[in-house]
């Protein structure tokens, strides 16, 4: 019974953490909508805690100290912003903050009574989260295995390990990722269906069983990725409507994070900076402003990736001598046919990839923004580009990895999907 209860608490620091430094207030004085939904406002303070974390995690510092201060900071937000904080006792808030917690807590326990970690976990990821465990921070890496891997997830995982109050156990740190999996499947939908209406509750339950794998919430730090990438998708979507440069600034944060989660997550900035100066900014200033911003970002995780640990690196070279295996047409043809297949075979594993091909067919690719476009067919040509570049044995490697890249990048293409659906009145 105490460790239900514990559980639960878990559930209410992470609601209260998260629920500031912005507001529904806060972003109207900014010139952003008035009618921000309750997980719009989440996803806007998990972006920017994520992006402190980011930075934090480099340092020394009392995780016990620096906790204390956010649950501090947070109670005295909540107190001046009393107020309007009581918005939330209005019958759509809280039906669906209602629901959250329902989900979140049903998923928590779940995770508890499998409290298990699996491969990638107990290879690496774990070592990390214990260096901030026992508060580390990202230069002590150095004398662990995959010492190269981005450390934001694990520094996640420490941290909130650490923090429980009333006891701390493993399985609590990973918690968090199953609390930003669900901020981001509320986000989608914002307030564009009634709340009242059976649609919505259809609807996140809907959303979940196209993206939910439970197994990846047993240490792997894939749905980190998939969140940043859903948070951006419609974030994006925001700005291109409004063209308000806050959207812009979250934007970058959220693609700055990516960075720190996971190896890929690095193309995966790459990605966004390319959609952004392409297909968002309009501006040549803006263009030459934001493709400087994300050359110094690369330049900076270089530089601090060298200075801590010693190296800026992948798991293999990016170029190397194998890759003229493939100037013969029969291994290119050989490995493509090979990728190929596998991602035919994961697409049935993540179903929100056949609903996607199949607004496609019904719809039309018109039905689409050109970001999205260009973002669909860019990510496969990553996909590709990773396996045609790897020196390993394909059918060795794909059947372990290609399900959670397809997971990973499914995130953009949620929103876009949920938005064609909500334009034909399907909901």
């Amino acid at each position: 019974m105490i460790e239900v209860i514990s559980i639960f608490v878990q559930l209410l620091i992470f609601c209260l953490i998260f629920s500031y430094p912005f507001n529904k207030t806060v972003l109207v004085k900014l010139n952003l909508p008035n009618n921000f939904s309750l997980f719009e406002v989440y996803a806007v303070n998990v972006t920017v805690h994520l992006f402190i974390y980011s930075l934090i995690s480099f340092f020394y510092i009392n995780l016990k100290i620096f906790f204390l201060f956010e649950i501090i900071a947070a109670i005295f937000f909540i107190y001046l912003n009393r107020k309007k904080i009581l918005e939330l006792t209005k019958l759509d808030n809280s039906y669906s903050f209602f629901l959250f917690l329902i989900i979140s807590f049903s998923f928590f326990i779940a995770i508890a009574i499998a409290a298990r970690l699996e491969w990638d976990a107990l290879a690496h990821w774990i070592f990390k989260a214990q260096v901030y465990f026992q508060n580390g921070s990202y230069q002590d890496f150095k004398s662990l295995p995959f010492n190269y891997y981005p450390q934001l997830g694990t520094f996640l995982w420490g941290y909130f390990w650490q923090n429980d109050l009333i006891y701390s156990i493993e399985y609590k740190g990973r918690l968090i990722y199953v609390f930003f999996y669900l901020v981001s499947i509320f986000f989608i939908l914002g307030k564009d269906l009634k709340f009242f209406s059976v649609f919505y509750p259809v609807t996140i339950f809907l959303l979940i069983l196209l993206t939910l794998d439970f197994y990846l919430f047993s240490g792997y730090q894939d749905y980190l990725i998939f969140v940043q990438l859903v948070f951006i998708s419609k974030l994006i979507y925001l700005y291109k409507k409004d063209k308000n440069n806050f959207y812009l600034i979250l934007i970058f944060l959220s693609s700055w994070t990516l960075m720190w989660i996971k190896q890929e997550g690095f193309f995966y900035f790459i990605i966004i900076g390319i959609t952004l100066v392409l297909f968002c900014v309009k501006k040549i200033n803006q263009k030459i402003f934001l493709t400087l911003i994300f050359l110094i970002s690369i330049i900076i995780k270089s530089f601090l990736q060298d200075f801590f640990i010693g190296s800026f690196n992948f798991n293999e070279p990016i170029f190397h001598d194998g890759l003229f295996r493939y100037l013969d047409i029969t291994n290119f043809l050989n490995a493509f046919f090979i990728i190929s297949w596998h991602i035919l075979i994961a697409l049935f594993k993540y179903p929100i990839w056949l609903m996607l091909f199949l607004v496609i067919i019904i719809y039309n690719k018109n039905s689409f923004e050109n970001y999205e476009i260009f973002y669909f067919v860019i990510y496969f040509l990553f996909i590709y580009a990773i396996y045609f570049q790897t020196s390993m044995n394909l059918k060795d490697l794909l059947p372990v990895t290609i399900d959670r890249l397809l997971l990973q990048g499914s995130g953009f293409l949620i929103f876009p999907i949920f938005r064609i659906f909500y334009i034909k009145k399907i909901f």
